[in-house]
């Protein structure tokens, strides 16, 4: 609430910076990469940027400016912007792939310090998906020189079977492989991530720390999956 009281744009302004300089500060050479701003863009056709505190008070520049104020606090880091609704195969999906693209080439151009993009791992084991299609966006992410990240690696089972064995099988499946790559870095025999993660430009990213639209938190990585996709 205290956030929201704030009375004009230039104390959004003090507090989103001085946020930012004391966290990462803190921990300046310590932290292996930062998630700078998280869900920025909308996820609805004819919008580009997703509504927020931020964006209401700053505009659109608030991502600009978080992203350079991390870079001075700490300037090894790795910085990402991490976004979501990036793979299954949909038109829908295929207008935000379009649309973080296209913001990219413009951050890029303006200078701002993005070092990689997060692409969000919550995958429906009933989604279609394209390997092709999600390949060509990864391309043309480190086209731009960006690293690009797997991250928030889960599956969502809410359409699957109700049978619960059926439902376990498919999301073990999926979850094991994810898992496996996200913390060791090793190909899936799933076909769809096969041919999609061996892709130069993917890194595995399973810890993620955020300030722009979360409380910040350092993560321990989490253990290995068992063979069931349980920890």
């Amino acid at each position: 609430p205290w956030l929201r009281n704030l009375a004009s744009a230039e104390e959004a302004r003090r507090a989103l910076v001085g946020h930012i300089e004391t966290v990462v500060g803190r921990y300046r050479g310590r932290v292996h990469h930062w998630v700078v701003a998280n869900e920025v863009f909308a996820p609805i056709p004819g919008a580009i940027f997703r509504s927020s505190y931020w964006l209401d008070q700053l505009g659109p520049d608030y991502v600009d400016l978080a992203f350079r104020t991390a870079q001075k606090a700490d300037p090894d880091a790795l910085l990402v912007l991490n976004d979501t609704h990036l793979c299954p195969d949909a038109p829908f999906n295929d207008t935000q792939r379009r649309k973080v693209l296209d913001q990219l080439k413009r951050f890029k151009a303006a200078g701002t310090p993005i070092g990689a993009l997060g692409i969000q791992g919550h995958l429906r084991a009933s989604d279609d998906f394209d390997p092709g299609k999600i390949r060509a966006f990864v391309h043309h992410v480190g086209a731009l020189g960006l690293k690009v990240l797997f991250t928030e690696v889960d599956v969502l089972d809410r359409s699957l079977p109700e049978d619960i064995a059926t439902r376990d099988e498919a999301v073990a499946r999926l979850a094991c492989a994810l898992r496996e790559f996200a913390l060791l870095g090793v190909r899936t025999n799933i076909p769809f991530l096969l041919r999609v993660l061996d892709h130069p430009r993917f890194r595995a990213g399973d810890i993620d720390t955020g300030f722009v639209d979360a409380d910040p938190a350092l993560t321990e990585p989490s253990p290995p999956s068992a063979p069931d996709g349980l920890r």
